[in-house]
């Protein structure tokens, strides 16, 4: 009887470690006067987080339904992965430069404070508020303790329960799920799966990541520069752009940098 207990509660284990969370995240992002919205997925189990950037799937908005004929993580921008037991995530980012994908892992942790008192229902699930400085945005979130995972939309995450929206107080970076598929049928693609454990110990450290790309705008700046008439102040143009950055200063540095 105990061996076949034991048996039971392993067999248990195993397949809830394997069941898939299936949740989609609709993002608005307000720069200026422009608009962008996008459809990201995030998929996810016990152990491990997928998180899919899809912008040009289809006209139509992403939902479970299409899996069902084609698997819209297929055309993914941008892929995060994540160890649920660890702070690490390692994301794919695109140098258009250098015309390369590059794997980088990131290594931090988010400081929050839940506010007591506070609550509302998103998609029938009662969550609580919690806010934080990440990286040189405050951030307000509410978070499902009923969905007890600890991830959320882009890089946010470490909260006791799933995050449903976040938004960055300034308004620019909006993020809301619209639908939640707990137990989902349509696992996360082994594609993906092999691609993650084949790259992940080439991963370079976020700081490679954010000086490249710093040289990278530069040289845009540049390349505009070089269009506009002699003594033009670009320093509008630089200030969009490091508006449009999620992250603007990181824990490293001793004041944020600007290019």
């Amino acid at each position: 009887m105990k061996f076949n207990l034991l048996f039971l509660f392993i067999f248990i284990l195993g397949n809830a470690q394997n069941e898939v969370n299936f949740v989609v995240y609709t993002e608005r992002t307000h720069i200026q006067n422009q608009s962008k919205v996008s459809d990201h997925v995030l998929m996810h189990n016990q152990k491990e987080a997928y998180y899919f950037i899809i912008s040009k799937f289809s006209e139509n908005s992403i939902n479970s339904q299409q899996f069902k004929t084609k698997d819209p993580t297929e055309g993914a921008e941008e892929l995060y992965y994540k160890n649920l037991d660890s702070a690490s995530i390692y994301t794919t980012r695109y140098d258009y430069y250098g015309q390369k994908y590059h794997m980088i892992k990131d290594d931090y942790s988010i400081n929050w404070k839940i506010t007591k008192g506070k609550s509302k229902k998103i998609l029938n699930y009662d969550c609580e508020l919690a806010e934080a400085d990440f990286r040189g945005r405050k951030w307000q979130v509410w978070f499902a303790k009923d969905i007890p995972i600890s991830t959320g939309p882009w890089k946010l995450h470490g909260l006791p329960g799933l995050i449903l929206e976040a938004k960055d107080i300034d308004g620019i970076f909006n993020y809301s799920a619209k639908e939640i598929v707990l137990n989902f049928s349509h696992p996360i693609r082994k594609s993906v799966q092999d691609f993650f454990n084949k790259n992940l110990p080439k991963a370079k450290p976020i700081p490679f990541w954010v000086d490249l790309d710093r040289i990278n705008k530069k040289k845009i700046l540049e390349q505009v520069k070089a269009t506009l008439p002699n003594g033009t102040n670009i320093s509008e143009i630089s200030d969009n752009l490091n508006q449009a950055d999620m992250e603007i200063s990181y824990e490293w540095e001793t004041s944020p940098a600007k290019f």
